[in-house]
């Protein structure tokens, strides 16, 4: 997912300038998947401290499934549920 160049910098005052990974992170494999970023601080006269890992869950947009389907009589109430995948996901409301 990360070409392991720099995503994110920060200004000399850490307390004045957030870090912020700046990536755009898509799942498309329908399972929650995880992305990993080794942080490496680095001091304004370049002493580097220690890499932390930071990992994060990217959860794969819902997708309505296909070829759904109801009949039902003129003037009769609707009351379906559109199914979404992955599975579990919240359901959609009554059509």
């Amino acid at each position: 997912m990360s070409d392991a160049s720099v995503q994110a910098r920060w200004g000399r005052d850490p307390e004045a300038s957030a870090f912020t990974i700046t990536d755009i992170l898509t799942n498309t494999s329908g399972s929650p998947i995880a992305a990993t970023y080794t942080i490496t601080p680095t001091g304004p006269s370049g002493c580097v401290g220690a890499a932390v890992a930071v990992v994060i869950t990217v959860s794969p947009a819902p997708v309505i499934t296909a070829a759904q389907a109801k009949t039902i009589c003129s003037g009769a109430a609707v009351n379906y549920k559109v199914t979404l995948t992955p599975a579990g996901l919240p359901a959609g409301d009554d059509l």
